[in-house]
């Protein structure tokens, strides 16, 4: 198969849709990576006739664009809806197929589930805030410094801080090495509900995230996606 994107974006030149095609396949390979580690521990990359491209000659157009046409039209979001969809549809030796999230009769719960990501996201805010607050003043406690105490809270071995947070708690307190560690996985989460994420936690995410270029979102993208 030759091609030259993941996925092959064909016609589409709008960059907001350009990236929505992104976002739609790197939901359905998380969604569908950690099932398979859950039975089998296996890794998991999609059919590359999914991606577009050509085959032995045959012209393959890319799945994810009619996906994100549709989930556009619907208003709702990847994460949410292939979430809803492996719940829903994924059995132990079936895992639904990518574009089997255009089933309307499933419409109703992707719109619920992805009006229920704003509560998400401010719960994830006050959860992280407190255990970092609980573990930093715990290791001040102990003589540590500020900077020394956030190091620790990041590092602890059960740490539960979630990396988007992880990594601007790092920015702030100047720990770049730290945040360079945790720079990918941190933009993955924000990637998963960026709207919101913008919203219940502008005071927190770093203006350079928040303001950050669409070619330089899809250029992260593409790097998850890989």
């Amino acid at each position: 198969m030759t091609k030259d994107y993941l996925p092959v974006i064909g016609d589409v030149e709008d960059p907001r849709k350009i990236e929505h095609i992104y976002v739609c396949r790197l939901a359905y390979m998380q969604c569908r990576s950690q099932r398979d580690r859950l039975l089998s521990g296996g890794s998991y990359s999609p059919h590359p006739r999914w991606d577009g491209g050509t085959t032995d000659g045959k012209i393959h157009r890319s799945y994810w664009i009619g996906i994100s046409q549709f989930l556009g039209r619907v208003g709702a979001n990847p994460y949410a809806s292939y979430e809803v969809l492996f719940r829903e549809k994924a059995t132990w030796s079936a895992p639904p197929p990518p574009g089997t999230v255009s089933d309307f009769n499933l419409i109703p719960e992707y719109k619920a589930a992805t009006d229920d990501i704003h509560r998400t996201v401010y719960n994830g805010l006050l959860t992280d805030s407190s255990l970092a607050k609980s573990r930093v003043t715990t290791y001040q406690s102990m003589g540590e410094t500020r900077k020394q105490s956030v190091l620790s809270a990041l590092a602890h071995p059960h740490s539960q801080l979630s990396p988007l947070f992880g990594y601007c708690l790092a920015l702030s307190e100047g720990l770049s090495d730290v945040a360079a560690e945790l720079q990918l996985v941190a933009t993955a989460q924000y990637f998963r509900y960026r709207t919101d994420y913008d919203k219940v936690w502008e005071h927190v995410l770093p203006l350079e995230m928040c303001t950050m270029p669409v070619e330089e979102r899809i250029a992260f993208l593409r790097k998850l996606n890989k």
